[in-house]
């Protein structure tokens, strides 16, 4: 029996569902970010999220690189909640932009680049290109910086 995997099938299968608990730290223009990820897989099997960087863009201007700290593995056919820990090297000037938006009602952030991810025991690499809109208070982290 051949089964075909391909990395459209893992992408339209697995998605997020919610974020919660966004907690932020900030060293030397990194920003730490500690966060609660709804997320369904309804494959019939597990997929693991490995270790990736995407660019992180508000309104068509970069605002820096996203990197998943630590490997996560998603339950077949689960919604769960998982705790995620990433690190966001800001891109210069990028303290100005999410100021500068902090207070709108809507942004659109965009996310661009290569999620690796395992499935079955073969890497399967996922590029995505998406625009999300979220509420500016999101981008609100400095109030909730330890």
């Amino acid at each position: 029996m051949f089964l075909l995997i391909s990395s459209c099938s893992i992408k339209d299968a697995v998605k997020v569902t919610s974020i919660k608990d966004v907690r932020p730290t900030m060293e030397n223009r990194v920003l730490g970010l500690n966060a609660s990820l709804e997320i369904e897989n309804t494959n019939f099997f597990n997929v693991t999220i490995r270790p990736s960087k995407i660019i992180v863009s508000i309104d068509d201007k970069e605002l820096g690189e996203l990197k998943l700290i630590e490997k996560v593995v998603l339950s077949s056919k689960s919604k769960e909640t998982y705790p995620l820990k990433f690190q966001f090297q800001l891109s210069e000037g990028a303290l100005f932009k999410i100021m500068s938006n902090v207070l709108k009602r809507d942004v659109n952030l965009t996310f661009k680049g290569k999620i690796k991810t395992k499935a079955l025991g073969l890497p399967i690499p996922i590029q995505i290109d998406e625009t999300k809109l979220f509420d500016g208070s999101l981008l609100n982290l400095f109030g909730k910086l330890n």
